[in-house]
């Protein structure tokens, strides 16, 4: 687990935006090639044909109701995610940079297994479009929800 500010967090979804976007450009032809950061409990617009720093916009956090709130960017969120994208992997150098980490050493699998065991019956949800990807071409603006995603759940730090 790491905690970041909601300005930390807003960053770390940047540089998910700059590698994904590096690994696999925004084509105009197939916008469902584009893949970013999925993360649970938030919502988001990503603007893939912005600079750095001015992609990700209309961040929000889910609230325990269901609703969604904006990040406050100084606000303390606390992020779980896998070793390799909390050590850094696939260009996310504001998650290995975060003050406070906790390495709880639990694999992935074993957590959600735990999970869902501890859950009992589990029911399909119907699917969200929390991250929303803008691209403009031609001065005409397409939205679309990413086919691939990573994943990182994320909350408020208590």
């Amino acid at each position: 687990a790491l905690e970041l500010t909601g300005e930390q967090l807003k960053s770390a979804l940047e540089d998910a935006a700059e590698f994904k976007l590096k690994v696999r450009p925004a084509d105009t032809l197939d916008m469902r090639r584009v893949t970013v950061l999925h993360a649970s409990g938030l919502s988001m617009t990503l603007r893939a044909d912005a600079r750095r720093g001015q992609r990700v916009r209309e961040l929000r956090i889910q609230n325990a109701d269901g609703s969604y709130s904006p990040v406050d960017p100084a606000a303390t969120y606390r992020v779980v995610t896998n070793s390799f994208l909390a050590g850094g992997g696939d260009g996310a150098a504001t998650l290995k940079s975060a003050a406070h980490r906790e390495d709880t050493g639990i694999l992935e699998t074993d957590a959600l297994t735990d999970h869902l065991r501890g859950l009992g019956t589990v029911r399909p949800v119907r699917p969200e479009s929390r991250v929303r990807v803008v691209l403009e071409a031609g001065g005409a603006v397409s939205y679309f929800r990413p086919a691939r995603l990573a994943r990182t759940a994320l909350s408020p730090a208590a």
